[in-house]
């Protein structure tokens, strides 16, 4: 039962952190660019993210915590098998964590540096519409990468689930 409870917190937290990234990127964007006006605009989008990076900020810490639980629960597996590399758990398992770490990468340098630079530029009476255009082209490009970095490490996730396969000698 414990398991199934620290693998269901886990999933949860894993559509917290992608679920919003769909929405932001898919829908409250794309609609907030209709709003004419600019300081309005900026507010909204300021808020939007804000709470988005408290709320990803949080459901990456519970990932991480309840990854390392439901690590520890797998019959058959240890942590050691992690460095043996010789099942393809281990294989899987590094190729997610890299993704994870790109998505939360990618993110992160949206959320922090680019995100901020595009608003406060957005808010310059007399902005460079060419370095706007630039900065949301980047924006977009990070948003799309890290996005589709945390889709992969979801996808590696299910393959992990999949211990018929997973455990298996490479």
């Amino acid at each position: 039962m414990a398991d199934a409870v620290s693998l269901w917190i886990h999933l949860l937290a894993v559509t917290v952190w992608i679920g919003p990234q769909i929405f932001l990127f898919a829908a409250a964007l794309p609609a907030l660019r209709t709003v004419d006006d600019v300081r309005e605009r900026v507010r909204i989008t300021r808020l939007i993210v804000t709470r988005f990076a408290w709320l990803g900020s949080g459901a990456v810490a519970v990932i991480l915590t309840t990854g390392i639980i439901n690590l520890s629960q797998i019959d058959g597996f240890s942590v050691s098998d992690l460095l043996s590399g010789d099942r393809h758990f281990t294989r899987i398992f590094w190729e997610k964590m890299v993704l994870v770490a790109l998505s939360v990468s990618l993110v992160g340098i949206h959320v922090f540096t680019v995100g901020p630079r595009q608003l406060a530029l957005a808010e310059q009476v007399n902005a460079d519409p060419a370095e706007l255009r630039n900065l949301r082209r980047l924006s977009i490009g990070l948003s799309s990468a890290g996005l589709v970095a945390a889709i992969g490490a979801l996808y590696l996730g299910a393959l992990l689930g999949n211990h018929e396969y997973s455990l298996l000698p490479e």
